[in-house]
C-alpha cells in the first residue's frame, strides 16, 4: 500500500529517522559507565549500580489525582475500560521500580543531596528511609570523609586521599562544614596556583588570602563568627573622601527618601546612578504608572505656563504676585494631551505608532480629578510650575541644603501653597481626618513623605501638600497638607537626621527583611535587584538577627540603626491599619 507525501511530510519523516543516528550512546553498546533514566534502567543488570537524586518528591515521583477524573470515578469504570486506571496506583508502581532497580545489581550505590542550592536540609526518598532502618544491614558511607592531612594528592589512585584539595573544599561546603572548608581552602588555592608563574610557595599568601574568603562568607552566614556592625556585603561602603562623591554638597529631597525606603537601593541609584540592566526579551511598551504620571505631570505644567511665561526665583517665592490660572476647554486640552504624549514618548525611545493616543486616553482620567478638585470654582492663583528651592537645616556634619521641585506654587490670603502630584495610591485612603494624620505623622517619621515638609520651610505660613489625582482615591484623601506644626517638624528633622547619618557614616543596608523577618513586597520589582543580595536565605537571617540584637555604643552603629529602624512599620493608626507606601510611579515631577 503506498501512501503519496508532500515534501514537508517526507522532510519531517526523514529529520527523525536521522535525528539519532549520529548519536553515539554513553559507555557504548553495553560495556562500560552507561548514564539512565529509571525507565531506560528497566530489566537491564549491571555490575555496579549507582541510584542519583533519591530525595523527597523526586523519587518517588508526587502523585496526585486528576481532578477532571478523579480515583473515586476511575475505579468503578476500571471494569469496563481496564486502561483507566486509580492514579493512587501510581504509588505501588514507583515501588515497584525502586525494588526492580535495586535488584538489578549486587553492588548499589544510593545516594541524595542533603542541602540544597539555597543551604536549606533536604529530606532523603521515604524509600531511601526505609532502608535505613537499623534492621537492615547495608553499610553506610560517612557524609563527609575525613580530611587530607597535606594539599599534595596521593600517588596511588585508590586512596581516599587522592581527590583534589578543591573538591574536599566542595565537599564541605556542599555538606554544611564551613570549618572544614576554611581548614582545607589554603591548600585549594595553593594547588590552584601551584603551575602559575606568581604560585609558588607562598603558603603565607595562601593562609591570608583563605582567612580572607573565609571572612566574606561569615558575613552572610548567621552561624559563624560576625561583625555586629554588619560589614561591606550589607551596605557598609565608608565615609566620603572625593569632592566628586555625590554625598558631599547638596542633596534632593527625593534622594533622601529613596534612600529611607531601601538605603542600598538609594545609594545604586542616586549615589553611584545605576540604571537596570535591558530586557532583551522585553516586550511592546505599556501605559504604566511612571508614563502615565508623567505625562499628567507635564499637562498640567503645559497649563500653568500658558499663562506665566517667566516664573519667579526661589528667593521671590514669598513677594510674587500670582497669576489667574483658567482651566483650558476641551479642545485646547486635547491638544495639550497628544503634545504632551507624543514629546513623552520621544524622551523615552518610544516610536510605537497609535501609542500617544492609547496613553492620552489613560492619563485623561486623572486630568478630570484635577479639574474637578481644583479648578472646581475657576481660576486658580498661581505662581509658577516646576519651581526649584530649597531649605538649610543642621546636622551633625554641619548645614544641609535640601533642594526640591515644587509641582505648582499658589498664593492664596494665608501665604504660599506649594503642591506636589501624586498619581499612586494615597498615603492613607481613610475617611476619619485623625487616621490621614497619623498616618502623614508616621509616614514623615519614615522618610518616606519629606517633601510636603521641606515645602512648608520655603517662607513663614507657607504650607506643603500632596495631592492625589488616581481616580480611585475617596475625596476624603485625595489632599494632605503640612504646615509648621511642632510635631510634623520634629519628625522631619529626625528623619532627614537619621539618612544624613547613615550618609556620613557610609552605611546603606539592604532592607532585605520586614518587621516579621518576611521580605518586603517592594523587592519584587526592584529594578537594582541583581545588585543585591535578594534572595539569599542566609542574609535575610543575619539581618533579622542583627535588628533583634542591642545597639553598639559607636557612632557607625547608631547610623546604621536610625536608617534601618526608619523603615519599621508604624504604630496602627486610630480607626485604621499601618500607613500604606506611596506607589514608585507617583511622583515623577522632575526632581533629581
Amino acid at each position: 500500500m503506498s501512501l503519496p507525501l508532500t515534501l514537508d511530510e517526507l522532510a519531517l519523516l526523514l529529520e527523525g529517522e536521522l535525528a539519532g543516528l549520529a548519536r553515539v550512546k554513553v559507555g557504548g553498546d553495553g560495556g562500560g559507565v552507561q548514564i539512565l533514566d529509571v525507565t531506560e534502567a528497566r530489566a537491564r543488570t549491571f555490575e555496579h549500580l549507582f541510584v542519583l537524586g533519591m530525595n523527597r518528591d523526586q523519587f518517588p515521583r508526587v502523585v496526585s489525582e486528576d481532578p477532571l477524573l478523579p480515583d473515586e470515578i476511575r475505579r468503578p469504570l476500571g471494569e469496563i475500560l481496564p486502561d483507566l486506571v486509580a492514579k493512587e496506583r501510581g504509588h505501588d508502581e514507583e515501588r515497584y521500580l525502586f525494588a526492580e532497580l535495586v535488584s538489578s545489581s549486587p553492588n548499589v550505590t544510593i545516594s541524595w543531596q542533603v542541602l540544597g542550592d539555597d543551604g536549606k536540609a533536604k529530606a532523603p526518598s521515604p524509600l531511601v528511609e526505609r532502608l535505613l532502618s537499623p534492621a537492615d544491614e547495608i553499610e553506610r558511607v560517612p557524609t563527609l570523609l575525613a580530611a587530607p592531612e597535606e594539599s599534595q594528592p596521593a600517588a596511588q589512585g585508590d586512596t581516599p586521599h587522592a581527590r583534589p584539595a578543591h573538591e574536599w573544599v566542595l565537599l564541605a561546603g556542599l555538606h554544611g562544614a564551613p570549618a572544614d572548608a576554611a581548614a582545607l581552602l589554603p591548600a585549594a588555592l595553593a594547588e590552584a596556583h601551584r603551575d602559575s608563574s606568581e604560585g609558588g610557595e607562598r603558603p603565607e599568601l595562601f593562609a591570608r588570602l583563605a582567612a580572607l574568603r573565609s571572612a566574606a562568607l561569615a558575613e552572610l552566614d548567621l552561624d559563624r563568627v560576625r561583625d555586629p556592625l554588619l560589614g561591606p556585603y550589607f551596605g557598609h561602603v565608608g565615609v566620603a573622601h572625593e569632592a566628586a562623591d555625590l554625598r558631599q554638597g547638596d542633596l534632593w529631597v527625593t534622594t533622601l527618601e529613596k534612600i529611607a525606603r531601601c538605603p542600598w537601593q538609594g545609594f545604586l541609584a542616586k549615589m553611584l546612578r545605576l540604571e537596570p540592566p535591558a530586557d532583551a526579551l522585553e516586550a511592546l511598551p505599556e501605559a504604566d504608572g511612571l508614563l502615565v504620571g508623567s505625562l499628567v505631570h507635564d499637562v498640567l505644567e503645559r497649563i500653568v505656563e500658558e499663562r506665566i511665561v517667566v516664573a519667579p526665583t526661589a528667593e521671590k517665592l514669598a513677594e510674587a504676585a500670582p497669576v489667574p490660572v483658567p482651566w483650558p476647554d476641551d479642545a485646547r486640552l486635547e491638544i495639550l494631551l497628544q503634545e504632551q504624549a507624543r514629546k513623552l514618548l520621544f524622551r523615552n525611545g518610544i516610536g510605537l505608532p497609535g501609542f500617544a493616543s492609547v496613553l492620552a486616553e489613560v492619563a485623561r482620567p486623572y486630568l478630570v480629578v484635577a479639574r474637578e478638585t481644583e479648578w472646581a470654582d475657576g481660576a486658580l492663583p498661581v505662581v509658577g510650575a516646576e519651581l526649584a528651592g530649597h531649605v538649610d537645616l543642621p546636622t551633625r556634619r554641619g548645614a544641609l541644603r535640601l533642594r526640591f521641585r515644587a509641582d505648582r506654587v499658589d498664593h492664596d490670603a494665608e501665604g504660599l501653597i506649594l503642591t506636589d502630584y501624586k498619581t499612586g495610591r494615597a498615603l492613607k485612603d481613610a475617611r476619619r481626618r485623625e487616621t490621614r494624620a497619623a498616618a502623614l505623622l508616621a509616614a514623615i517619621r519614615e522618610g518616606r513623605a519629606l517633601q510636603a515638609p521641606a515645602y512648608a520651610r520655603v517662607a513663614p505660613g507657607a504650607r506643603g501638600r500632596y495631592l492625589y489625582l488616581e481616580p480611585k482615591v475617596s475625596s476624603d484623601s485625595r489632599e494632605f497638607t503640612v504646615s509648621d506644626e511642632a510635631e510634623l517638624a520634629a519628625a522631619f528633622e529626625g528623619a532627614v537626621a537619621d539618612v544624613a547619618a547613615a550618609l556620613e557614616a557610609g552605611t546603606f543596608p539592604p532592607r532585605l527583611v520586614d518587621a516579621d523577618g518576611d521580605e518586603p513586597p517592594a523587592c519584587k520589582w526592584c529594578e537594582l535587584s541583581v545588585a543585591c543580595l535578594r534572595g539569599d536565605s542566609g542574609a535575610r537571617r543575619r539581618l533579622s538577627a542583627w535588628a533583634s540584637e542591642p545597639v553598639a555604643d559607636d557612632p557607625r552603629a547608631r547610623a546604621l540603626r536610625g536608617i534601618w529602624r526608619m523603615g519599621e512599620p508604624a504604630s496602627t493608626a486610630p480607626g485604621g491599619g499601618d500607613a500604606s507606601i506611596p506607589s514608585a510611579g507617583a511622583d515623577v515631577g522632575g526632581n533629581a
